[in-house]
């Protein structure tokens, strides 16, 4: 008797699970994927996997800044040294600054009419 209440117990997750999937498989047809999932592109974890991913398909080409960026970022958020604070002051101005332009202008280009990637 206990093997068919462990089948009964194994069916209902079963149940469950498919459910679960069912109700995964119907959220997807609702939505449309966005381009990067088109690409293939699903689970970008951080943003240092955001940045390298972005470098890849085109998005900025000054990878090594956008890496800097997030370096910069940690430093700045766990130091109060006067000196890391201005190095990383300067390279907002004079690096971080011209990237996010830069990235702004390429993804400006991307709406327009007539675009193809």
């Amino acid at each position: 008797m206990s093997d068919d209440i462990r089948w009964l117990q194994r069916f209902a997750n079963y149940t469950k699970a498919l459910q679960s999937l069912s109700e995964a498989v119907a959220l997807a047809g609702e939505r449309p994927l966005s381009k990067l999932e088109q690409q293939g592109i699903f689970a970008l974890i951080g943003s240092r996997d955001a940045s390298r991913s972005a470098f890849q398909n085109g998005l900025f080409t000054d990878g090594e800044a956008w890496m800097d960026m997030i370096k910069a970022r940690n430093l700045r958020s766990h130091t109060y040294n006067p000196k890391v604070t201005d190095s990383v002051n300067r390279d907002i101005l004079m690096r971080f600054y011209p990237a996010f332009a830069a990235l702004r202008q390429r993804l400006n280009s991307l709406t327009q009419p007539g675009f193809a990637p």
